[in-house]
């Protein structure tokens, strides 16, 4: 066992109570805010945005008509090398025109085509030498001039091929 020995007590000794503050927290409390308004404002900033695509539905087809599209309100668009892009009405390649990306190309196209035929179908056809950057462009194309039945598709037919290689069709 432990021996204790008693401190000699002077006739004078008094014990001496000191009052222990507690620390200010309010420091940390605005570092807590600052750090919290932080993370809130970086998980904002990291969340993905994506357009919407509006997937058309499948037409009731009447008795009198034996197709489900009508040529006339359908468009192909064809993205090809160069930021080229090749676009004809209908099923019709024989009609293809060029144009590029810009305000007075592909949108001015799609604008006039919907004047004239109404409500229209597009067939975006990117080629394997069109870039992800000319599918977002024209995606963003159908969005800025609301066309909202449009299809993406690789599938090009030999019509196609022969359009973006430059041959006659």
């Amino acid at each position: 066992m432990t021996h204790l020995q008693p401190l000699p007590l002077n006739g004078r000794s008094r014990r001496i109570f000191r009052r222990i503050t507690p620390p200010d927290m309010t420091p940390m409390a605005g570092v807590g805010f600052l750090l919290v308004s932080f993370f809130m404002l970086t998980s904002s900033l990291t969340q993905l945005t994506a357009m919407e695509v509006a997937m058309p539905l499948r037409p009731v087809c009447c008795e009198s008509c034996d197709t489900y599209w009508a040529h006339a309100a359908v468009m192909t668009v064809l993205l090809g090398p160069r930021n080229q892009v090749y676009y004809y009405p209908g099923l019709d390649a024989q009609a293809s025109r060029k144009t590029d990306y810009s305000a007075t190309g592909l949108r001015q196209a799609l604008l006039s085509a919907q004047r004239e035929y109404g409500p229209l179908t597009v067939l975006v056809k990117p080629s394997s030498q069109a870039t992800y950057q000319n599918v977002v462009d024209a995606l963003d194309e159908m969005s800025i001039t609301a066309t909202k039945s449009y299809l993406l598709t690789t599938d090009l037919n030999r019509f196609d091929e022969k359009l973006l290689t430059g041959r006659r069709l």
